[in-house]
């Protein structure tokens, strides 16, 4: 992969890594996981597992970073959501 291709990669994923914030920040902040599907985010816990080895042995740093930020963002979206019991905030108790 070409430095300006691997470069771009490397901010798409930060962009992922960036997109988890909002959602950790207000499940932790608010103690609100509404909307949170435990069963979706365990599917997607799952499948970056299973990518990660595939990752791994193809040595593709980029797909590497991109699998451990979703396994450690899912990880704690589900720990949070699950320790909080998905209780409702202010603001989505009106919705």
């Amino acid at each position: 992969m070409s430095m300006n291709l691997e470069f771009l990669a490397f901010v798409g994923t930060a962009l992922v890594a960036i997109a988890y914030v909002p959602q950790i920040v207000h499940i932790i902040a608010k103690h609100c996981a509404y909307g949170i599907s435990l069963k979706a985010w365990l599917i997607w816990l799952v499948a970056s597992i299973l990518i990660i080895p595939h990752a791994l042995e193809s040595q593709n740093n980029v797909f590497i970073v991109l699998q451990v930020v979703n396994i450690v963002a899912i990880v704690f979206i589900l720990f949070f959501t699950y320790f909080h019991g998905q209780k409702i905030c202010k603001v989505h108790k009106f919705l």
